[in-house]
């Protein structure tokens, strides 16, 4: 249990671990917050994607567990952003496969 703190310890989360290493413990959430985020506050908030919806801003973020979500929800308080709803996002496996009819 030791051994795999401190192997979780030398990722950063969403911006600091290999991308094959972070694919085995990410969750994928959306984040919509109320009005427009300015372009120089989005270069704060780190590794997320971003996507405006009429007047709404939804943030993609993939984060190891949940007090990364937390911690990232903390950030958008402190910056006075509106949080509206959080949703986590599944995503399939890259090996599945859909069957046809």
């Amino acid at each position: 249990m030791v051994d795999e703190a401190r192997r979780d310890e030398g990722s950063t989360g969403s911006d600091g671990a290999p991308a094959e290493e972070r694919g085995r413990f990410e969750r994928v959430f959306e984040v919509s917050i109320n009005g427009l985020v300015p372009t120089a506050l989005l270069a704060n908030l780190g590794d997320v994607e971003v996507s405006s919806q009429e007047m709404r801003t939804v943030l993609t973020g993939h984060f190891r567990d949940q007090s990364e979500v937390y911690g990232f929800l903390e950030r958008l308080r402190a910056y006075a952003l509106e949080v509206v709803e959080v949703r986590r996002i599944e995503r399939d496996p890259p090996d599945h496969t859909t069957k046809g009819a």
